[in-house]
């Protein structure tokens, strides 16, 4: 480990999903909030790299929306600027069939309300990220128009900064909800998968399945190349990844059972051209926590105690 730094303003433990870094350091998460109705409903949480200034993106902030709990997806450019897929129906999203408006909203990277723009389309997006040139890449599931219609059907496309569809990817093995992934989970793939921007100018994007694809597509929305990813071993399931540098890292846990697996067992390293692992690394007891980003030569957690919330940095040997 080199350095634990304590979080100011946060005190007491806190549950979270997939934290998110911009070129800068600092942390970005949204945190696990108490209705049950969308585990996902709080605002997003901006920590400053050295843990001592901790902002808060909330939705209400922006006009004509009221509750966080609207938020489809979120994402942070590299330059710390945040991005949101939102909507303003009142009727919840798990209930509501055929599909209303949905909006990109812009904050800038001090959590300050930008713009809001609307959408020519309309899906459930389960992963967003932004080029550095400003278009944006939406991961998403198809709105049914009907109860009686499967959720799951893929979508994915590239839109420009004023929300207007540049193109509509479609991707070998995406034609059908059905995923070849260890749970079985009809669109599992989609929804355990992730997009982040690359330092490349690329949008790396993961398809969660048995044995995880990287989809890398560039602002115009051509698939530049895949990366089939192996894992480092039988009935791993794949969870975070991060592409820094030149390289992959994928955290691996070990399937317990179809639906749940194990904490992440390993953090292996791979070549982002040719997809081949290079190296694996494990926890040392000293580390423990949230994945967070990497930075070559650097993983950093988020370190959930009873003494509050930390950010650790790590090297590997």
């Amino acid at each position: 480990m080199k350095e634990k730094l304590p979080v100011s303003n946060i005190v007491h433990a806190i549950a979270m999903f997939a934290p998110k870094c911009d070129s800068k350091g600092n942390i970005y998460y949204r945190a696990v909030a108490s209705a049950p109705a969308d585990p996902l409903g709080g605002p997003i949480t901006r920590i400053s790299a050295d843990g001592r200034k901790v902002v808060s993106i909330t939705l209400k902030s922006a006009p004509g929306f009221v509750d966080d709990m609207h938020i489809h997806a979120w994402a942070v450019g590299l330059r710390g600027e945040i991005h949101l897929i939102a909507d303003k129906d009142e009727t919840p999203r798990f209930v509501h069939y055929g599909g209303g408006d949905i909006f990109f909203v812009h904050f800038s990277d001090e959590g300050e309300f930008e713009s809001s723009t609307r959408l020519d389309s309309r899906f459930y997006a389960t992963h967003l990220a932004v080029f550095p040139t400003g278009e944006f890449l939406a991961a998403a599931q198809k709105t049914p128009t009907k109860r009686e219609e499967p959720m799951g059907e893929p979508f994915t496309a590239v839109f420009d900064r004023n929300g207007k569809l540049i193109k509509e990817l479609s991707f070998v093995g995406d034609v059908t909800p059905k995923a070849d992934t260890p749970t079985g989970v009809p669109g599992a793939a989609i929804s355990l998968g992730a997009a982040i921007p690359a330092d490349d100018g690329n949008i790396y994007l993961l398809r969660a399945a048995q044995k995880p694809l990287i989809l890398v597509i560039s602002p115009g929305g051509e698939l530049v190349r895949t990366v089939t990813i192996e894992p480092p071993g039988e009935n791993y399931m794949v969870g975070d990844f991060a592409v820094a540098g030149g390289k992959i890292v994928m955290a691996f846990s070990k399937l317990i059972d179809k639906y749940q697996g194990s904490a992440p067992a390993f953090y292996s390293l791979y070549d982002a051209e040719s997809g081949e692992r290079e190296i694996d690394y494990e926890l040392t007891t000293e580390v423990s926590g949230i994945f967070a980003c990497y930075t070559p030569g650097q993983f950093t957690f988020l370190s959930v105690g009873d003494n509050g919330l930390s950010i650790l940095h790590a090297v590997p040997r």
